[in-house]
């Protein structure tokens, strides 16, 4: 993640004199690309470096050194000035190939103002990531150099950058290293005294104020034991329980060992997630050997699964169990294995041995018995089989893991050549047995540029290739030769569904199952259609090795989001198993009431967070752990029960749009498949007023209908978008989200005002669904941003360099609340464990209650008269 995040910033520039941003000042001569975000851990300042810069030298942008990794050079031409005054930080990363061995790739010495000196050493490969490592046969290391934490060599590492602030004068950086050895450098100096200077007002949270969530919360009303209303049926495009009761889920996955607390802290986590309103959760990547997969599963005698973690994940289920908190179970999602397991080629496969078990018997049976180890059981502390028991809402049988949208992507050819091998073997044996002869599959692929097969290709030998990717080549590629790789794959899917999904129910398990990921690549996501429900996953301004962030509003961008969730199927449930905002991202605190309120327009029957966490699940966390992590980010974890009744108690869309995509139009945009299975014109009041579907059968007229873009009003048009900003204005809930202002397209909602000059997530929310206007007790959740001192990142490049400390701070609102017609008569600011703290009188006017948002507390319960 990092080295992307740098090498993404090394590419051909104009040198361009220096720019100085105060309270930061770059001091080398480079181009500036992209925002760097540093914020510092002294007396609580928060500051911004509003560009940063990257070292350009050579062609490459980068620094190539010559030398041996054991002489250290440093009388070598390699040196990287970095200022004259004030306090320094240089980042460097490294990036190589063909490098036979780990080890000293780079030495160097840092020269500090007073003429101190320091040498360090470079570890090439010690750290690399993966995405890098892997089949790149590249890697990456990062070296943040600064104030020394003891002794007189820095070594390298990226997941504990020694980021001392304020650090040290530093004046120069000298390197030397092994041929063929790549160093970027990022050079960053501030001011002297800059550390005590404050930010500009729209670059930092004034005045912000610490507000740690610990687990347990005080709970508001809550939903009753899982099993109670009986086991989850499908009932046409809903779900419901055998009681006849909607099934609605608002859940949260749980990753890793995240997933698998200690026996003795199993009720209170499933306390603290029930408390919030969670009534679902993923029980996601607990198939390695940190989680359930036996590290010694090889020796005599030994369990496949881990009888331990086994017993952690029963009682925990119990307990989720209690307090009615469905699960949701996988087959497998990182299952490794090693040579010796019984399975072809395991070396060198994705995490989640992805692909493969398309192809081979034997990979399908290790998923199977890796199945039954583990859920084919009966819990002790439930009495009951997880076949049989109630509160297991879903099965899936795979996670983002189709052949289909591998082989457009290019990622099926990335497989080690054994099971690249397998393919082709596979794939020519369905010719054979479609066409039976070389002659007949000329015939058939022939067209007025290519004779059909290439020379050399015979069914005799097997030796007729697949197309390595699906992107316009119909002009090499004759479209009846992608139609039938097309077809190929798809088989291969669909058998692979229909095998586990049998498998499945031979068990015992009656719960819906989820055959994958729909990804938005029609061809593919009708496979999915062969299993109960549709599931995909959807994320805003992610923070990933390969994804840039943007730090931009997904209220202000819809179409970049909505029409990433056009995959739900017609006459079947649709789930949202995946979603999240990144944290960093300034806007992040708008994403619970918002995506809350598009699952709940477009008829989505569960929508879970990814995730709570990746880690242990903590007490009283100081901040998050990652950037999905909604443990720790205090502006998402306070709305997370105001969002999950915004989700529950908003009704579906009234009118409904469906897609249609005939064989003759997957066959027709086989070429190039789209990504989007509707036209990119529906807008977002289509989706707030039309439930979005997709058939794969054919329209009655035998043409892609046209959607409606004057739709009548209806009872349930509560909800309002302009862009950058949302407004809910249903009987028992209200909130604005985005923007205070409003707009011709957004107005105010009844007895709900907002003034104030920042982004904003405020709700009010009624404590029983069905009581009348102004009266009852109402919840009121109003934020602003959540950040965290220390953290590191940047805008418009992929990765994320440092989490920062703790504990995160909130974002102080300043500004008020007018409720015209509502005249609560008292209030209670909650702490952050929901208990009321201090009661405080109303103030009321013949118009309305008013409410100043200063609070120093995100959260205030409201009472009035019945």
């Amino acid at each position: 993640m990092i080295l992307a995040l740098l090498l993404a910033c090394a590419r051909p520039a104009p040198v361009v004199n220096p720019v100085v941003v105060p309270p930061w000042r770059v001091v080398v001569p480079v181009p500036f690309n992209h925002d760097l975000f540093v914020d510092s851990g002294g007396a609580g300042a928060h500051f911004r470096m509003v560009e940063w810069a990257d070292l350009s030298v050579g062609p490459w942008n980068v620094m190539s050194l010559q030398g041996s990794p054991d002489a250290l050079d440093l009388a070598g031409v390699h040196r990287l000035p970095v200022g004259a005054s004030g306090r320094s930080l240089v980042l460097v990363t490294a990036g190589y190939g063909g490098l036979d061995s780990k080890g000293v790739a780079a030495e160097g010495e840092i020269v500090y103002a007073d003429d101190r000196r320091q040498t360090f050493r470079f570890l090439v490969g010690e750290h690399a990531w993966p995405a890098w490592a892997g089949a790149s046969g590249r890697g990456a290391d990062v070296l943040v150099l600064g104030k020394n934490a003891g002794g007189d060599t820095l070594t390298a590492s990226v997941r504990e950058l020694p980021l001392s602030f304020p650090g040290e004068e530093i004046r120069e950086v000298a390197f030397s290293g092994r041929a063929g050895l790549n160093l970027y450098l990022l050079g960053m100096t501030v001011n002297a005294g800059g550390f005590g200077a404050s930010p500009a007002a729209d670059e930092a949270i004034p005045e912000g104020y610490r507000f740690p969530v610990p687990l347990a919360l005080a709970e508001l009303p809550g939903q009753a034991p899982a099993a109670l209303h009986g086991r989850v049926i499908v009932d046409g495009e809903d779900l419901k329980f055998e009681s006849g009761k909607q099934a609605k889920f608002w859940g949260v996955n749980l990753v890793g060992r995240g997933a698998l607390p200690a026996v003795e802290r199993a009720a209170s986590v499933a306390q603290g997630l029930a408390a919030r309103g969670f009534n679902l959760v993923r029980l996601h990547h607990i198939d390695s050997e940190a989680t359930l997969l036996n590290p010694r599963r090889l020796e005599v005698g030994q369990p496949l699964a881990s009888p331990e973690a086994l017993d952690r994940l029963d009682r925990f289920h119990a307990a989720l169990r209690d307090h009615g908190v469905y699960s949701f179970v996988e087959m497998w999602t990182q299952r490794g294995f090693v040579e010796g397991e019984g399975v072809p080629g395991p070396v060198g496969v994705p995490v989640g041995n992805k692909y493969v078990g398309y192809a081979w018997p034997e990979w399908r049976e290790a998923q199977k018995a890796w199945f039954k180890a583990v859920w084919d059981r009966k819990n002790p502390y439930t009495g009951v089989k997880y076949a049989d028991d109630p509160a297991v809402a879903f099965v899936e049988l795979s996670n983002e893991n189709s052949v289909l949208v591998a082989w457009s992507s290019g990622a099926l050819e990335r497989l080690p050549v054994v099971h690249r091998r397998k393919f082709d073997a596979l794939w020519n044996a369905w010719l054979k047995e479609k066409y039976g002869s070389d002659g007949a599959i000329s015939a058939a692929w022939a067209g007025s540029v290519h004779p059909g097969l290439d020379p050399g290709e015979t069914l005799a030998i097997g030796t007729i290739a697949r197309e390595p990717a699906q992107r316009s080549r119909t002009e090499v590629f004759p479209t009846r030769r992608a139609a039938d790789l097309t077809e190929f794959y798809a088989g291969l899917e669909r058998s692979y569904y229909a095998e586990m999904a049998a498998f499945v129910r031979e068990l015992g398990f009656t719960a819906p199952l989820v055959c994958g990921t729909a990804m938005g690549v029609p061809i593919a996501d009708r496979q999915l259609g062969a299993c109960d429900v549709i599931d995909t996953h959807a994320y805003w301004d992610p923070i990933g090795e390969s994804t840039s962030f943007n730090d931009t509003s997904l209220l202000s961008d819809s179409s970049r989001w909505l029409e990433r969730l056009a995959v739900c199927h017609a006459g079947k449930p649709c789930t949202l198993s995946e979603i999240n905002t990144s944290w960093p991202n300034r806007y992040a605190h708008e994403a619970p009431l918002t995506w809350a309120t598009i699952a709940a327009r477009q008829g989505f029957d569960a929508v879970l967070w990814f995730a709570w966490s990746h880690d242990d699940i903590r007490d009283l966390p100081d901040g998050p752990n990652g950037a999905l992590d909604i443990e720790g980010r205090t502006s998402a974890d306070v709305q997370m029960w105001s969002a999950g009744e915004v989700f529950r108690r908003l009704e579906p869309a009234f009118w409904s749009y469906t897609r249609w995509w005939s064989d003759a139009a997957l066959q027709r945009d086989l070429a190039e498949p789209s990504s989007l299975p509707i036209p990119q014109t529906i807008g977002v009041r289509s989706w707030l007023q039309e439930r979005i579907r997709v058939d794969f059968g054919e329209t009655p007229s035998g043409e892609t209908l046209a959607p409606h873009f004057s739709i009548p009003g209806s009872v349930h048009d509560n909800v309002s978008w302009s862009p950058g900003r949302l407004v809910i204005d249903s009987p028992t809930v209200k909130a604005v989200v985005g923007s205070a202002t409003p707009t011709k397209d957004s107005p105010n909602p009844t007895w709900l005002r907002v003034r104030n000059d920042t982004s904003v997530a405020v709700s009010l929310v009624s404590l029983l669904p069905g009581s009348e206007a102004f009266h009852g007790t109402w919840l009121l959740t109003a934020v602003g941003r959540t950040d965290r001192v220390g953290s590191l990142w940047s805008r418009g490049v992929p990765g994320m360099l440092v989490l920062g400390a703790g504990p995160a701070q909130l974002e102080r609102l300043a500004g008020f609340i007018h409720m015209p017609g509502f005249y609560p008569q008292n209030g209670q600011w909650l702490a952050p464990d929901r208990t009321p703290a201090a009661p405080f009188w109303v103030p009321k006017t013949s118009f309305g209650a008013d409410l100043d948002l200063d609070s120093g507390s995100p959260q205030i319960l409201l009472t009035t008269s019945p």
